[in-house]
């Protein structure tokens, strides 16, 4: 199957309004549309936002709605780091969103080695 993503965000909510796990979600997803398909990096992003009550599906430009996603849930706003890493806004604005996710997906469980 030719990916098309609005075809797959819409797959990947009807999953989760039947209540299953983002793992049920790519295994069925998959098993129907073929392999590879969805994968669970992207069951989860999406999981995440409709916990979040942020259904809207559409495509957005950019990473201004993830990056409001993040600072919704964060009593502060992201900042920039380009002055540490010399990078631009825009990497760095997307390194730091990025971080925050994944903070967010794998919790305060400490699953993450890298700190």
């Amino acid at each position: 199957m030719e990916k098309n993503r609005g075809v797959i965000r819409e797959l990947l909510k009807f999953e989760y309004e039947l209540d299953h796990s983002a793992k049920e979600a790519v295994k069925n997803i998959n098993r129907a549309k073929g392999n590879g398909t969805v994968f669970y990096t992207n069951a989860k992003v999406w999981f995440f936002k409709f916990r979040n009550n942020e259904m809207d599906i559409s495509d957005k430009k950019g990473l201004g709605g993830l990056k409001k996603s993040i600072e919704s849930l964060s009593s502060t706003p992201l900042k920039p780091i380009r002055h540490q890493k010399g990078l631009s806004g825009k990497e760095s604005d997307a390194l730091r969103v990025v971080g925050q996710v994944w903070d967010h997906i794998l919790g305060a469980s400490g699953a993450r080695e890298d700190r």
